[in-house]
């Protein structure tokens, strides 16, 4: 998945996690199963590579969504703006606000 782009591995990571997290498998014994997510499914990778693809998604050749990214401060998940970034910024512009009201007062010197 690493030749052929961030958002084709994304893809593949996110149906394997639906599969493994979101299904119980039940053996014919009774006894519940987990698929192993340490193997490779071809049949899954082909199809996000295909997806990506179709999509136009294969030119972004690094993870958009790590600090300093374009999209650092949304959910990858939903699509929204994360909670902590928002929080983070407003608290910064407060903060600054502040001191930029502090700098205007009355200035001791010894």
């Amino acid at each position: 998945m690493r030749r052929e782009g961030f958002c084709s591995g994304f893809r593949y990571n996110l149906a394997v996690r639906m599969n493994a997290f979101q299904c119980e498998m039940v053996a014919r014994d009774g006894k519940v199963k987990f698929p192993d997510v340490r193997i490779e499914r071809t049949n899954l990778a082909r199809q996000a590579f295909s997806e990506a693809q179709l999509r136009g998604k294969l030119k972004l050749p690094d993870n958009p969504y790590i600090p300093g990214g374009s999209k650092e401060d949304l959910d990858p998940y939903t699509g929204q703006g994360k909670f902590s970034v928002a929080k983070k910024r407003a608290n910064d512009a407060k903060s600054q606000q502040n001191n930029q009201n502090q700098q205007g007062g009355s200035c001791w010197e010894p």
